[in-house]
C-alpha cells in the first residue's frame, strides 16, 4: 500500500490507503519486515534443535509430553528433576 498498490477482496472490494504513497518508507519498511522473518525462523530453529537435544540426548520426556504420538501406552511420562546447585 505504501507503493500505491490497490488491495482487491473479495473481486471488487478495494480498501482505500491508509497512508500516502512512500516509497522510502515502504523500502524500509520491507527490509524490516525482512530481518524479523529471519530473526523468527532464527528462533523457531533454536527451539526445534532445543526440543531436540532434550528428546534424543538428555532423553527425559519433554517431546513426549508435548507429542502424544511419542507417548508410551499405558505410562505417565514424568519429566527429570532439575539438577540441585
Amino acid at each position: 500500500m505504501l507503493l500505491g498498490n490497490r488491495i482487491i477482496l473479495l473481486g471488487n472490494l478495494v480498501l482505500r490507503n491508509l497512508l500516502p504513497v512512500d516509497r522510502k518508507l515502504a523500502h524500509a519498511a520491507f527490509r524490516v519486515h525482512g530481518t524479523v522473518a529471519l530473526i523468527l525462523l532464527g528462533l523457531i530453529g533454536m527451539h526445534v534443535a532445543a526440543a531436540r537435544y532434550r528428546h534424543v540426548v538428555r532423553k527425559n520426556g519433554v517431546l513426549a509430553g508435548m507429542v502424544p504420538a511419542l507417548r508410551q501406552r499405558g505410562r505417565t511420562v514424568v519429566p527429570a528433576p532439575l539438577p540441585q546447585e
